[in-house]
Parts: C-alpha cells; sequence; structure tokens
C-alpha cells in the first residue's frame, strides 16, 4: 500500500509539472526559417540554388526536390490533372526551369495563363501548340535539333517554352536602362519581367491580340493565386521578379580595385550585387571571363590553386554541405583536413 501510494504521488507531481511548464521549444520557429529571417542572409540565392550552382549540383539539392513536390501540388490543385501527370509535368518543368534558369513559379504562371485546360493538344487560332502554346512556325528550325519537333508531346513543349522564357528574360535584361539617378533595383526588375513576358506572348504592336499588354499582369495574377505552394510564402517580387533578374545580369563588369599590403576595405552593396562573386575571384573559385587578377603580384589564373587557396583566407558567411557528398563524407571532412595536416 505504501509503494502504491507513494507511486500515486508521483504521477500526481509529473502531472502537475508538465501543465505549468512548457519545453523551451515547443513554440520556437524552425532553425532554418530563424536563420533566413536575417537582413545577412540572401534568401534569394539560398531558395533558388539554381541562381550561382551549376546545374548538376543544382539539380542534386533538397530545394530541387522541394520545389518540384510543391510545383506538382500547386498542379494537382488545378483540377486538370491527375497525380502522375502532376509528378511529370513537374519534374520536366522544374528540372528546365533551373536548367534555363527561370522561377519555376514563373513557368506554371506562364502555363496556366496561355493553357488553362493543361492540354496538351491546345492550339490557339494563331497557331501556337500545347501546354506553353509555342509557335512552331518560329522556333522549331532554331530549337528541333535540341528538343525535337513534336510540340504535342508535353516533355518536348515545355522544354521549348522555357528555353524561349529564359531568351527573352535576357533580352529584357539587356534592354533594360539603368536609372542612373536612383539605381532603384526593384524598379529594373519589375520592368524587366514584364517586358520578358511582352516578348513571350509576341506583344509588339498588338495587332493579332488587341488586349495583348494586359499578359503580364495575368501571368503575375495566375502566380499569386495558382503558385501558393511553389512561391512557399513568398510574394511576386521575391518569388520571381528579383530572381529572374538576378538570373540575368552579369555579375561583375568593368570593376577595377586595387587593396594594399595591411589595408582594410569592405565591400559594401546590396544583395546581388556582386560583392561575394569579386571575392571569390581572389582565390580562384571563380574565374572572370576578362582582366586580371593579381594576389601579391601572382596572377591568380596561371597560379597553382592549391597554392594560392593556403596564402588567401577565405571565411564564407554561411556553411553547408557539399550537395554532390554524402553526409558522412561531410562530417568527415574536417577531420580528414585536420589529418593531412
Amino acid at each position: 500500500m505504501h509503494l502504491l501510494l507513494l507511486a500515486a504521488g508521483a504521477l500526481v507531481t509529473v502531472i502537475f509539472t508538465l501543465s505549468r511548464v512548457q519545453p523551451i521549444f515547443v513554440q520556437r520557429e524552425p532553425v532554418v526559417a530563424e536563420i533566413l529571417r536575417h537582413d545577412y542572409v540572401d534568401s534569394a540565392t539560398l531558395r533558388a540554388p539554381w541562381l550561382n550552382a551549376p546545374t548538376d549540383v543544382a539539380l542534386r539539392t533538397p530545394q530541387f526536390l522541394g520545389d518540384r513536390e510543391r510545383f506538382m501540388r500547386d498542379l494537382l490543385r488545378t483540377g486538370k490533372v491527375d497525380e502522375t501527370r502532376a509528378w511529370s509535368l513537374a519534374d520536366v518543368a522544374v528540372r528546365e526551369a533551373y536548367r534555363r534558369r527561370v522561377p519555376p513559379a514563373l513557368v506554371l504562371g506562364v502555363m496556366l495563363t496561355e493553357n488553362d485546360e493543361l492540354s496538351s493538344t491546345a492550339r490557339s487560332r494563331v497557331g501556337a501548340v500545347g501546354l506553353m502554346q509555342v509557335h512552331g512556325s518560329s522556333w522549331r528550325n532554331a530549337l528541333g535539333r535540341l528538343f525535337g519537333t513534336n510540340l504535342r508531346n508535353d516533355t518536348t513543349n515545355l522544354r521549348y517554352g522555357i528555353y524561349i522564357l529564359s531568351y527573352m528574360a535576357r533580352r529584357a535584361s539587356n534592354d533594360a536602362v539603368v536609372d542612373s539617378a536612383s539605381g532603384d533595383v526593384s524598379l529594373l526588375s519589375d520592368s524587366s519581367w514584364r517586358t520578358a513576358l511582352l516578348h513571350y506572348n509576341g506583344c509588339v504592336r498588338g495587332t493579332n491580340t488587341p488586349n495583348c499588354r494586359a499578359y503580364p499582369v495575368t501571368v503575375q495574377r495566375n502566380v499569386i493565386d495558382n503558385a501558393k505552394t511553389t512561391c512557399d510564402g513568398l510574394d511576386f517580387e521575391a518569388c520571381v521578379a528579383r530572381p529572374l533578374w538576378l538570373s540575368t545580369r552579369q555579375p561583375l563588369d568593368g570593376v577595377s580595385v586595387d587593396v594594399l599590403e595591411g589595408e582594410c576595405v569592405a565591400l559594401v552593396g546590396e544583395s546581388g550585387s556582386g560583392k561575394t562573386t569579386l571575392l571569390r575571384c581572389f582565390n580562384a573559385l571563380v574565374q572572370p571571363d576578362a582582366g586580371r587578377v593579381l594576389v601579391d603580384g601572382m596572377d591568380v589564373s596561371t597560379a597553382d590553386v592549391i597554392e594560392l587557396r593556403r596564402r588567401v583566407g577565405y571565411v564564407p558567411q554561411d556553411g553547408g554541405l557539399l550537395p554532390h557528398w554524402r553526409v558522412g563524407r561531410n562530417v568527415e571532412l574536417v577531420l580528414r583536413l585536420q589529418h593531412a595536416n
């Protein structure tokens, strides 16, 4: 009896304690989300590995798998496709979006604007065909050897459409006029995506489609309404406009800087302005297309890379796993380096 009373008392104590005490982690947001809230993190590049990473590396990231599944779920929500076809379309669409450096949400917005029934055999009165409403007469000769010529095939049509969208985005970026007074990147990115979509739609004079000037707004509305999962809580600027603008920009152009021995220099600029790219030139993580980079009189382009990096310290802002290695090999990396030294 004594033991039963003791057990009952202990149980009451535990229940009382649990009702009064909350574990400190219960109401805390995930660590990744907590990190992303900080201004020093360029969340655009974290959420869009296709911006900077080589395509084969970007396609092996967890972000790609997440983007593909989110794209699939948005397709499924339209009620126009079953799960099997949604997965099939999402795999091709997101893979090509990564390859052509186009935001996946923009691809979804264009697809639903051009063909909201998601019909492979859809044909417009001006001859555009398939999911992305591609004009075969305009593009088949140029892209047929790359992607094939059957535009009613979903994979072929998506590859054409996303390639054309990427091409038009680069054209729009090159045509963008920098406002020398404000230098406002948000204004440039806004102008760029609108122009890219007008080019994609073929809206030059508006003779074929009188209201074609409204096309960018229609695509934007489709992204906002139908790409909620793909955008994962981001607004249109963060999900589409800014990443698209960053993907088409040349990171550095006409940069000339001298840093003397013992001198401390800070590179100041907004996210995406090329600060990290410039630093990576000093240890040959990035090779410039033109010009020279000298470190203590040594030309980086001809230097022994291992010797160079032994002499140049580099501390990245954010750590991370090497995506082409297994977790175990990543964890062992520091021990391997310590043993080598």
